[in-house]
């Protein structure tokens, strides 16, 4: 992890902070909603929570504006993987700081709050 760099603080192969990690399907978790704010960590975070998205059909909110990744990777990895999600994009903050993709299932769209 390359920390200590503000807004460009990522994870990184040029990092010097090591940090200890697991998967969301190793958790063995049943989540509803799943918030990844990775510092450019998502996609792969994704990549490592199929099966628990397949199995779950969580609401998704994940940050896209770390890398370049965020801007297309994302989005084509959850059309691909979860075709029948709804994907919303919004702009949190200026200057695209605060871009949060949003993945909706549809069975989930226009439901009522509990």
């Amino acid at each position: 992890f390359a920390g200590g760099l503000g807004y460009a603080s990522q994870i990184s192969g040029i990092g010097t902070d090591n940090l200890p990690v697991t998967t969301i399907d190793r958790l063995g978790l049943s989540p509803s909603f799943l918030k990844l704010h990775l510092e450019g960590g998502e996609l792969a975070a994704l990549q490592e929570a199929t099966e628990t998205l397949k199995r779950c059909r969580p609401l998704v909110a994940l940050t896209s504006y770390h890398n370049d990744l965020g801007l297309w990777r994302l989005p084509l990895w959850l059309r691909e993987t979860l075709p029948d999600y709804q994907l919303l994009m919004r702009l949190h903050s200026w200057v695209g700081t605060g871009a949060v993709i949003y993945a909706i299932p549809e069975e989930r769209l226009g439901a009522e709050a509990p």
